[in-house]
């Protein structure tokens, strides 16, 4: 009896046909076992508070003013700072967000400063390390105050810098607030920067960049007073409506 050639082929060609079948049947129901596991792993890692620390913050580090953000990427947390306005915006690394504490930290590399903090409503408050030394930050969210905060700090003041007199004013815009001073008649108002006002302490902050002026004050009534840095020296300073 002779072999047919043929037979074995037509075997291992069947054979062949029916593990192709079952390898379309196995690899996309895997893949989307994978993919399930990846997305679920992606929506277990999303903080369920990111609304809560995401945007724009006003921050106070050590006194010193300025402007921090966060931002949430499928990579994870990413943020800047900012100290002065003629400097450009610095990454931040090391950002973590616990969402059932508030616990937010992260690392400023150009000082190799380490913030930690609680946040709280639209406040964070902690520490921040440089070197050997510990110092305190506060940062608040820029949000549109009420018509009666902004009765009692906008407009048109009288003010005493170390004893020179002249005019501040102070607006509300969609950006935040915005601020001039002058001190002669004769020169053009200056612009200030990274001004703060916290409604409910009164707390005052902005920067006169032409001097390099931080100023800090308490809003009490029709009256703020506080003190101004120039250098390393402090003076005092005094504002009341005209």
């Amino acid at each position: 009896m002779r072999n047919n050639p043929w037979t074995g082929s037509a075997r291992l060609c069947k054979f062949t046909l029916l593990m192709l079948g079952v390898f379309s049947i196995i690899l996309p129901f895997t893949a989307c076992v994978v993919t399930a596991e990846r997305d679920h792993s992606y929506h277990r890692e999303l903080p369920s508070r990111t609304i809560d620390l995401q945007g724009i913050w006003f921050v106070s580090a050590n006194d010193v003013p300025g402007t921090l953000e966060f931002s949430w990427t499928r990579n994870g947390w990413v943020g800047r700072i900012q100290f002065d306005r003629e400097h450009p915006w610095e990454e931040l690394v090391d950002i973590f967000f616990e969402d059932h504490t508030g616990k937010v930290q992260f690392v400023r590399p150009r000082y190799n400063q380490r913030y930690v903090g609680i946040l709280s409503g639209n406040e964070i408050s902690g520490t921040f390390i440089e070197g050997a030394a510990s110092y305190p930050w506060f940062a608040r969210k820029e949000t549109a105050p009420s018509r009666t905060d902004l009765r009692s700090f906008e407009g048109i003041w009288s003010i005493t810098a170390n004893g020179v007199p002249g005019r501040l004013e102070f607006s509300w815009t969609r950006n935040g607030w915005v601020g001039r001073i002058q001190f002669d008649r004769e020169h053009p108002w200056e612009e200030l920067v990274d001004i703060f006002f916290e409604d409910h302490t009164g707390k005052v902050q902005f920067v006169r960049p032409r001097y390099n002026q931080r100023y800090v004050g308490i809003l009490s009534g029709n009256e703020i007073s506080g003190t101004f840095i120039e250098g390393a020296a402090s003076y005092p300073w005094f504002a009341w409506r005209p």
